[in-house]
């Protein structure tokens, strides 16, 4: 039964909440990286999203059954019940009120912002073309916003602006990705975009995330060749994104955060451009 519930809630994806680690990098505070609150911030945003992704497994295991790798869910699946499911959420909501009691008010709210938008989300305004894009793409930005918020640090406009639109690039790559797939049921949303359009809005959120890249390192570090080095290198690694969700292989970038994990040479591309930057 632990590997079930394991499974189910996700603990594969809790990589997408280390954006609450970004800013103490970012502004090279790095003894608040190994803060207590900002662990426990990560550990409250683990259950937090835990409790989303079981909350979308039951209201859409409908369509997960007909999902190649959806269908392996154990809700899905049926080896989970939905009211089993039900007790599971409560428990994450639970010990994620528990854990954010310790934290500042602020960072409170965010995660409430987050809980309250990602519930939203599932009973209804994933229907809405364009804005559910951005509301899945806000969740990492309050990830990020949350830790600049408990560690205290002031961020660059800039560099909420990358946070953004990268993330936004990544949630229209799965959608494309999405579309792609010859399953019998579809996310309802998908049947509201037409192709051209997501290639299109894909082309541009690539294209701004570049932009903003050289925009931030400009403005931060300067325009030695060094730091316009690890521009590039950041731009490799998002045009490699590019080059698997724009080909025969787009159903690989469905799940982002699973398929960025899977590929040690752009997380040490990355690595090494922000050696290059912070050295």
């Amino acid at each position: 039964m632990l590997h079930l519930i394991a499974q189910e809630m996700r603990i594969k994806s809790w990589t997408k909440n280390i954006m609450v680690f970004l800013p103490p990098i970012a502004a090279s505070e790095y003894s608040k990286f190994f803060s207590f609150e900002l662990w426990l911030l990560f550990f409250t945003f683990c259950l937090a999203s835990s409790s989303i992704y079981v909350l979308n497994d039951i209201r859409d295991q409908d369509f997960d059954k007909s999902h190649p790798k959806k269908a392996l869910r154990p809700i899905a699946n049926g080896k989970m019940s939905a009211f089993q499911g039900l007790l599971l959420i409560i428990f994450c909501v639970l010990f994620a009120s528990l854990s954010i009691s310790f934290l500042s008010i602020s960072t409170k709210i965010s995660v409430l912002l987050f809980l309250i938008l990602n519930v939203l989300y599932s009973f209804g305004l994933k229907s809405i073309p364009i804005l559910e894009l951005f509301l899945v793409s806000s969740g990492y930005l309050i990830r990020c916003a949350a830790g600049a918020l408990e560690a205290k640090i002031e961020l660059s406009f800039w560099f909420y602006i990358i946070i953004g639109s990268c993330s936004l690039s990544l949630i229209i790559g799965k959608r494309i990705a999405e579309s792609a797939q010859q399953i019998i049921l579809k996310r309802i949303v998908l049947n509201l975009y037409s192709k051209d359009f997501l290639l299109t809005v894909y082309g541009i959120a690539v294209c701004s995330s570049i932009n903003f890249i050289f925009l931030w390192i400009n403005e931060k570090f300067g325009n030695e060749p060094k730091n316009i080095v690890a521009g590039v290198l950041f731009t490799i690694a998002i045009l490699v994104h590019a080059r698997v969700t724009l080909s025969d292989e787009a159903r690989e970038v469905e799940f982002p955060e699973l398929w960025l994990t899977s590929k040690p040479h752009l997380i040490l591309t990355v690595l090494l451009a922000g050696f290059l930057l912070y050295a």
